[in-house]
């Protein structure tokens, strides 16, 4: 006993030894001190980001996403996957514990000719009960590499997990306000034909009196139908994307979704921090370095293999042939052994995964390079972006203020005598068109300034936060 004491304390030590530590991936470039393309202000990102884009209706619509949405589950549900396969490796650390039992009858016939007092068949019975016990020692650390690479795996889930809450809450504030910009170029495009309609009342009036050309009509009233068609063009985009937003909260897609009637005020300066920052904050990255520590880990996994791997198994029950002998403790019996099995001859089957191994490793390397560039890039993008539509939507709101001059000019000079319809045309579609384009210059900086809080890792309720997502051993 004392040699199975000896291997069960060798075993014990093996088991807590530590694995040799994973250095984590290389950084792809050196990060500046700041970003390029514009200064961050000071602050942190809030966990309801949304709330701060001015509309106080999709609050209650992200939060419902959040809740409903079938693929967030779906997510959810691979989280669980994951974290079951991380205990399921684990297992393979402690020993194995069974209990068994068996019973039988044996009739073995013998011949014929033993004579008249020997029986032609022999019976016999035997029983059992027992507890098995089985544990490969982990003295190579093959079991703690797996089980450390499953644990990265699942932190890796929950960091995607993260990201897709995230994504999500992004996707439904852009659908929200895809819907709340449609209904203000409807309004605008309804504007736009009740307007033309008037103009062409007054044009008919005055042809009837002998005061305007029928062309002058016929261009008018061709005008009101280009508006009806431009509106109708409207309500098909606001039905559209009343129903994306349902379909994202997990309602059904009705298309009676009562969206915010103004686009909100452009937001304010953002907390961007420094580019190092992006690093913790995004759950795509942290997910990204979490699945190089699992190869990492499995590279070591498989570079185990080449050892002798030792096993112990052991057992200790009751063994009769008379049941009542079990039912009363008696006929102890008891097995215990060592067990070594070493590689010898594998056709290279165990080189090549490890080959294997260090090749995955190195390719979730790369992906992580090229996922902290893909985020660098989409920080600066975005902060450049902000700037540059800024100026764009000072110079449309300067262009519409113009234009609604020239147009109430040019109807003037019109029906005064003095000019042709063609220019009030030309002046009516110039006025409309600076109207939606300024809408359309407002949503996008408020797309903008979504992309940009995604492409920061903006904060979530329920992310794995900094530092969660790390590999312990």
């Amino acid at each position: 006993m004392r040699g199975a004491a000896l291997l069960l304390l060798c075993g014990l030590a093996a088991a807590c030894a530590a694995l040799p530590e994973v250095e984590p991936p290389p950084l792809p470039v050196e990060l500046p001190a700041g970003w390029t393309a514009g200064e961050a202000a000071p602050g942190a990102l809030s966990d309801t980001w949304w709330r701060d884009l001015g509309d106080p209706g999709l609050d209650e619509v992200v939060r419902e996403a959040l809740r409903q949405n079938p693929d967030l589950k779906a997510a959810q549900a691979r989280v669980a996957q994951a974290a079951a396969l991380a205990r399921m490796a684990g297992a393979d650390l402690f020993p194995s514990l069974s209990a068994g039992g068996q019973g039988g009858v044996r009739k073995q016939f013998i011949g014929t000719n033993l004579g008249p007092f020997v029986p032609a068949t022999v019976r016999s019975e035997s029983y059992g009960v027992s507890l098995d016990l089985s544990w490969e020692i982990d003295l190579w650390g093959r079991v703690r590499a797996g089980r450390a690479a499953a644990l990265a795996d699942a932190r890796a889930a929950e960091a995607l997990l993260a990201g897709a809450r995230l994504s999500l809450a992004a996707q439904t504030a852009k659908a929200w306000f895809a819907a709340v910009e449609a209904g203000g170029q409807l309004a605008v495009a309804r504007a736009n034909l009740e307007s033309a309609g008037a103009l062409a009342d007054r044009i008919r009036d005055r042809y009837r009196r002998g005061l305007m050309e029928a062309i002058d009509v016929k261009l008018a009233e061709t005008e009101v139908e280009r508006a009806r068609a431009e509106a109708a063009l409207w309500e098909r985009s606001l039905d559209a994307a009343r129903r994306q937003v349902e379909t994202l909260a997990g309602r059904y897609p009705a298309g009676r979704l009562a969206a915010g009637a103004e686009l909100p005020e452009p937001p304010g300066p953002l907390p961007a921090g420094v580019p190092a920052s992006v690093l913790a904050r995004r759950p795509d990255l942290a997910a990204a370095e979490l699945q190089y520590l699992a190869r990492a880990r499995r590279v070591q996994e498989a570079s185990a293999a080449r050892y002798p791997a030792i096993s112990l198994t052991g057992s200790k029950g009751f063994a009769s042939e008379d049941f009542s002998d079990i039912l009363r403790g008696d006929y102890h019996v008891w097995a215990f052994a060592g067990n070594v099995l070493a590689p010898i001859v594998s056709g290279g089957r165990i080189d090549a995964n490890v080959d294997l191994q260090e090749a995955r490793r190195d390719e979730a390397g790369a992906a992580f390079a090229g996922a902290v560039l893909k985020a660098l890039r989409e920080v600066e993008t975005g902060l450049a972006a902000e700037r540059h539509l800024r100026r764009r939507e000072t110079a449309l709101s300067a262009l519409a203020a113009k234009s609604k001059e020239s147009l109430d000019l040019a109807e003037d000079r019109y029906l005064r005598g003095l000019g042709t319809i063609l220019k009030v045309l030309d002046a009516r579609r110039s006025y409309y068109a600076a109207r939606s384009a300024l809408l359309s210059v407002r949503r996008e900086l408020i797309l903008a300034r979504i992309d940009l809080i995604v492409a920061l890792g903006g904060g979530i309720p329920g992310r794995t936060e900094p530092g969660e997502g790390k590999e312990r051993s």
